[in-house]
Formats: C-alpha cells, sequence, structure tokens
C-alpha cells in the first residue's frame, strides 16, 4: 500500500489544508495549530464491512479486523483500522450506521499513520485527502486533478485522464483513484445503491467538460443530475455541500482509536488488582473442578463400555443397544418365561430386573449400583440386596419412585435422598433395596 503524492491545489481554502508530500516528507511544510494535514486517500481506504446488527464494543471490533485480514491478506498487526463514523447533530444515522453499529473502517498502513503523525506537528488533525472536500446529505462531490502541471503546449489528448478523482459519497464514504479505478468505484457505488438510496445530485468542483470521458459516462448514463456551479446547485432547491461540517476532525489519524479503553483498563487493573487475584483463585478452583470432572467422565465411560462388554458377553449378545436398563429388563423377563423355572424373588439378575423397571419408568439416572449377597441372618434376612445411588429432577420424583418401589413388591430397607451439590441440580437419592415382605419397617435418612 505505497502512498501516493496528494496534489496541493485544493480550490479554495488553501490556507487551511496542507497536503503531505508522499515522496520527500521533508518538503512538508510546517503545520499551524488550525490548519490539517491531508494525506494521500489512497493510502486510506473505506473498507465495507458486513458485521452483525447485534455485535458491540470489542466484539464488532475483533470480528471487523478478522474481515479485513481476510479482505487483505494482511496481518492485523500491519494495519490500523478504525470504525469510519461521522457524528450527526440531533443523534442522526449516518449512511454507515451510528456509532456502535458502525458497517465501515478507515483503514492504512501502521507504518504510514507512524510516518503521518511525527510530520503532523500541531496540526488540528491529520485526515485522507477525500475528507477534505465539501460534502452534504444526498449529494456526491468529485474533484478531479490533473496528475502534473502540464503546460498547454506538453498536454496531449489523453493527458487529462492521468490524474486523481477526489469523490465523497454523501458524508460518510469518499475515496482517491485514479481514472480507471475511480470510473469502477463509481459504478460499483452506483450499482450497489436502490432508486431510493441514489444521491439527489452529483456536483463537480471541477469543469464537468474537464472530467475524463470514463468519469462522465457512468455518471450520465444514471441519468444523474449533474452541476458544476454552486449557484445552479442551490438554486435547484439543494443544500450546498460545507467542508469540516460533519464531523469529520472527529476522525483524525493521529488519535489512537483504543487509547482510551487502554487507559481505562490500566486504571481498573490498579484498581481491582485484589479482585483479580480472586478471580484468579476461582478460576483455578474451577479448572481443577474440570478437571475432576472430566477424570469422572473417563472413567463413567470406562464403566459403560466393560458394562456393555458384559452385556455382549452375557445378555445382549446380538443388536444394537440403545437403552441399557430397559433392555436388560426385557432380556430377563424373556429369558425367565423361556425358562419357566420357578427362580427365588432375591435372585440377582431378577431383582436387577425388577428394579431397574420402577427406575426406567420414573428416568432415574443411576450413578452407583452394587448387589450384595446378605446371607441367612443378614439385614436381609437371608434375601439379597441392591444399594443403589441415583439422581432425579426433584423430590416428588424420589418419592413417587419410592411408593412405586413398594407398589412392585420390593423392600426398601433405608432410602436417604438430598439436594445436589453439582451445577446440574437436582436430587441424589441413595436406595438399598431387597424383595419379600418389609420387617421392621423403613429406615429414612
Amino acid at each position: 500500500m505505497k502512498a501516493q503524492p496528494v496534489p496541493r491545489d485544493l480550490p479554495s481554502e488553501t490556507d487551511l489544508f496542507v497536503a503531505f508530500c508522499a515522496e520527500t516528507p521533508a518538503r512538508t511544510p510546517p503545520l499551524a495549530a488550525q490548519q490539517v494535514m491531508l494525506v494521500p486517500g489512497q493510502a486510506v481506504p473505506v473498507m465495507a464491512l458486513d458485521l452483525p446488527a447485534a455485535l458491540r464494543g470489542q466484539a464488532r471490533e475483533q470480528v471487523a479486523r478478522r474481515q479485513l485480514q481476510e479482505m487483505t491478506g494482511l496481518a492485523p498487526e500491519v494495519l490500523e483500522m478504525r470504525p469510519f463514523v461521522v457524528p450527526q447533530k440531533g443523534g442522526g444515522q449516518n449512511a454507515r450506521g451510528q456509532h456502535g453499529g458502525w458497517q465501515a473502517a478507515l483503514v492504512a498502513e501502521r507504518a504510514e499513520v507512524a510516518r503521518w503523525r511525527q510530520h503532523a506537528g500541531k496540526a488540528r488533525a491529520v485526515l485522507p485527502d477525500y475528507l477534505a472536500l465539501p460534502a452534504a446529505a444526498d449529494l456526491w462531490v468529485l474533484e478531479w486533478t490533473d496528475a502534473a502541471a502540464a503546460t498547454e503546449t506538453e498536454k496531449t489528448p489523453d493527458s487529462a485522464a492521468s490524474g486523481q478523482l477526489r469523490v465523497r459519497l454523501g458524508v460518510s464514504d469518499g475515496f482517491t483513484a485514479e481514472v480507471d479505478l475511480a470510473a469502477l468505484l463509481l459504478q460499483q457505488a452506483l450499482a450497489a445503491r436502490s432508486d431510493a438510496t441514489r444521491p439527489a445530485a452529483v456536483f463537480s468542483t471541477t469543469p464537468l467538460a474537464q472530467l475524463p470521458e470514463p468519469l462522465r459516462a457512468p455518471l450520465q448514463a444514471a441519468d444523474l443530475a449533474l452541476y458544476d456551479d454552486l449557484q445552479a446547485l442551490t438554486a435547484a432547491g439543494l443544500a450546498a455541500p460545507k467542508r469540516l461540517a460533519h464531523g469529520e476532525l472527529a476522525l483524525d489519524l493521529r488519535r489512537d482509536p483504543y487509547q482510551a479503553r487502554t487507559l481505562l483498563r490500566r486504571n481498573l487493573r490498579a484498581a481491582f488488582a485484589p479482585l483479580l487475584a480472586g478471580l484468579l483463585a476461582a478460576a483455578l478452583w474451577a479448572a481443577d473442578t474440570q478437571l475432576e470432572r472430566r477424570a469422572l467422565e473417563r472413567d463413567t465411560a470406562a464403566l459403560e463400555q466393560e458394562m456393555l462388554a458384559q452385556l455382549r458377553a452375557g445378555l445382549l449378545p446380538e443388536g444394537p443397544i440403545f437403552d441399557v436398563r430397559r433392555q436388560v429388563a426385557q432380556a430377563l423377563a424373556r429369558h425367565a418365561a423361556a425358562t419357566a423355572a420357578e427362580v427365588s424373588a432375591s435372585a440377582p439378575l431378577v431383582l436387577l430386573a425388577g428394579v431397574a423397571e420402577v427406575l426406567t419408568a420414573h428416568g432415574a439416572r443411576v450413578e452407583q449400583l452394587r448387589y450384595y449377597d446378605t446371607g441367612p441372618g443378614g439385614a436381609g434376612q437371608g434375601r439379597g440386596e441392591i444399594r443403589t445411588q441415583m439422581r432425579l429432577p426433584d423430590f416428588a420424583t424420589a418419592e413417587a419412585l419410592q411408593a412405586a418401589l413398594r407398589a412392585a413388591g420390593f423392600v426398601l430397607l433405608n432410602a436417604e435422598s438430598r439436594s445436589s451439590e453439582t451445577d446440574t441440580g437436582g436430587v441424589v437419592l441413595d436406595l438399598q433395596i431387597t424383595a419379600g415382605v418389609q420387617d421392621g419397617g423403613l429406615r429414612d435418612g
């Protein structure tokens, strides 16, 4: 993105604007406090973006930087971007979007911006040259400058087509380009606008007869009103364009667009150091908890794989396994019906099948399940028992599940329910279950 020299023969207010000499910066004269230094518009293009309306602040800037990197192929540290937002009186919205919802940015190389800042001195602002043009809403302003101050004897029929065109497309867009690129950009700008959003007129500070034909042609083809006389423009009922009257100075390239945010971040860091330390400790604790959770998930996955392997070796040798508890219950029921054998109500698999059917019907998520053969005289009076821990949505579901187990003929030797302490919430229920008639009643914790 090589900077090109800016013509210094602005048509008016030449004492206000001073052009930066890109080829020999040392020739740039010192600037007074009220003067504005103009830099090549080709080096500071307005890049149109496609940003979601919901994005705001830093998130919007990050997405914009990624889009610019994709469009230019340059690393973010090479380019300096600042939102193209010109303040509007009364809080109105400009053509590129209100501040916070901007859809365009001024883009320049960081090295070039640093060089401009070095030579700006006491200047009021540093702006791309097209922002020095007068502007008005619904009005496009053109200014054509020949490439060299050629004498009459040196001019050729093609010499007028070797200069630069500076353009303001309303108040919130613009560009500087040589004739071929300028003609293409004008055509694209016209194609991108509907009949309702096209400019009311085009005003040229250069006599229209001096505009190269490639620049006049797309404007004439679009049937736009063309003026090169300010009195004729105002006589047509259109507002006269004004210089630096639309907040252009707010786009001063010397200003760091993120300086306020950097200062605020530095102050907050100093003021909230203890809070940051506490947040760091909380983050470490959360990370440790996350590691524990992942370890538990790995152990659970390993246990599930082992369980599936055992099921494949025994109860469910064929077919897909979708619902382990239900399919195990169904397999056990089929096995019991096929063998037609008298099976003790306390047999482990039959007990598991009956319990699993009830648990499945109530949506319980079993986290632990063990079977104990208590033997004669044990806590279950000779009956085997299941000790299980499960997770349920709420206490009401836990009570309903216990009632269903009793209705199915199971004895609850012990039942303890409590609120879950994990992020998932719910109720944790511990049960000690056996088959047969309950003796001694329920022991609730």
